[in-house]
């Protein structure tokens, strides 16, 4: 079949691969990963600092897995100090750095789901984020560039 074009095998078939192979591939994982965790952690370090400031953060019934809203604002708090220091080792692209970050990731997203009764859609959005952030660290951490 000709096409409008001229060319005899129209050929309609994506084309998405990258040029420069999986080395690229895995430094644009690895840097999104750092960031979004970097992200994540301020994120954390924010909603912890208001709790503890006494903010409304967490609704009047919120009803906790265990403990009080007090203590998760110490632990978000924690966790987002943690998940920043995270996100800059994640970028000096050690290996350590990497194992580090899949256990930051798991971290939060075990805490997201005792806190899942309190705010329920953010608690999803941020394990989908946690959860990118693992995939990225695990696929693409032994090919990318350590240099």
């Amino acid at each position: 079949m000709t096409s409008a074009y001229g060319k005899d095998d129209l050929d309609v078939a994506p084309k998405y691969e990258y040029r420069h192979g999986v080395n690229e591939r895995a430094a644009r994982s690895l840097t999104l990963a750092g960031t979004v965790v970097g992200l994540i952690g301020v994120v954390n370090l924010i909603q912890g600092i208001a709790v503890l400031a006494g903010s409304k953060v967490y609704p009047d019934n919120a009803v906790f897995t265990f403990a009080g809203d007090r203590v998760w604002g110490w632990v978000a708090l924690a966790a987002g100090v943690v998940e920043i220091a995270a996100s800059f080792a994640i970028f000096t692209k050690s290996a350590a750095a990497r194992t580090i970050g899949i256990a930051v990731g798991a971290g939060n997203a075990v805490s997201q789901l005792l806190v899942m009764p309190a705010r329920p859609l953010w608690a999803v959005a941020m394990i989908a984020l946690d959860l990118l952030v693992i995939r990225a660290l695990l696929v693409y951490g032994k090919s990318a560039p350590l240099q």
